[in-house]
């Protein structure tokens, strides 16, 4: 291919993703933020993910810092309180919920769903080393409230009021699908136009970890939260096991090496808590 074809081809390609992006309200990229290969276009190899970013910014904006309610059970607050850690388990406990397999079919990812081993990729590659709690946000109106005490804390619940800061950027809300089958409408869209337009297939960076903030439409009522931490095996977290499933301990009050400090604000519940007299505790109807 003669060089100025070749330049002509390479420099269309930014000119069709800014024209996405502008048509989202992202701002825009240069030539020198991705990488155009015969097959794919991305930034996975640049040091500044100018483009991915732009996305992730706009579609998952990572939270600083958030008052959130905790809904859960009586048994599991009083090991929360009486330790002083917060558990973040291992999202393969997630794995008959159907919400990694949803993102992928929704945006076409089938190498995540291809088995290996006689096990999708998702579970055997991805989950294994992603650990997460959820959370709500506590503008409920009555309908939620009831909704969050009768699915997550029934019998003898307890709704935990927390602050949650972060050094770790994986403090997001969770994205629902529009309407059941249908993609996130930027990544459709840059995958749709540089691959009609280019030939080549759109890779965002950070796709294996964003896909765990992504639910059904079924469950946009929880309005959640999630935070995530992945263990890279390190040595900076030591998982343990409880029931077969592995979780991460995150100490109250401290910022640790997951990169959130989780502070209880507020207990709530009709039950008789065996906890440290520092919480006292609010009764549910109050």
């Amino acid at each position: 291919m003669p060089v100025q074809n070749w330049w002509e081809e390479f420099a269309a390609v930014p000119e069709t993703i800014n024209w996405v992006l502008r048509s989202h309200g992202v701002r825009e990229i240069g030539i020198s933020d991705i990488t155009i290969t015969d097959k794919t276009v991305n930034d996975l190899v640049k040091e500044e993910k100018v483009l991915s970013n732009a996305i992730v910014d706009k579609v998952w904006p990572s939270i600083d810092s958030k008052v959130v309610y905790h809904f859960t059970s009586k048994e599991a607050t009083e090991s929360i309180l009486n330790t002083s850690f917060f558990r973040l388990y291992n999202i393969s406990k997630r794995f008959t919920e159907g919400e990694i397999v949803t993102f992928c079919e929704n945006h076409g990812l089938s190498g995540y769903l291809a088995e290996e081993d006689g096990e999708p990729y998702y579970k055997s590659q991805l989950m294994k080393n992603m650990y997460y709690s959820s959370f709500t946000d506590t503008a409920l109106t009555d309908e939620q409230e009831s909704y969050f005490w009768r699915t997550f804390a029934p019998f003898d619940g307890v709704r935990l009021k927390l602050r949650i800061e972060e050094s770790n950027p994986n403090f997001r809300p969770m994205v629902y699908e529009n309407k059941k089958g249908q993609p996130i409408n930027i990544l459709s869209d840059l995958v749709r136009e540089i691959r009609n337009k280019h030939n080549r297939e759109f890779v965002l960076s950070g796709i294996s970890r964003l896909c765990a903030f992504y639910l059904a439409k079924d469950f946009d009522v929880e309005n959640e939260y999630r935070i995530l931490f992945r263990d890279w095996d390190d040595g900076s977290v030591k998982p343990k096991t409880d029931r077969e499933v592995s979780f991460i301990e995150v100490p109250l009050g401290a910022m640790g090496p997951t990169g959130y400090k989780i502070e209880v604000l507020e207990v709530q519940s009709n039950e008789a808590l065996s906890i440290p007299s520092k919480y006292p505790v609010q009764p549910r109807n109050a």
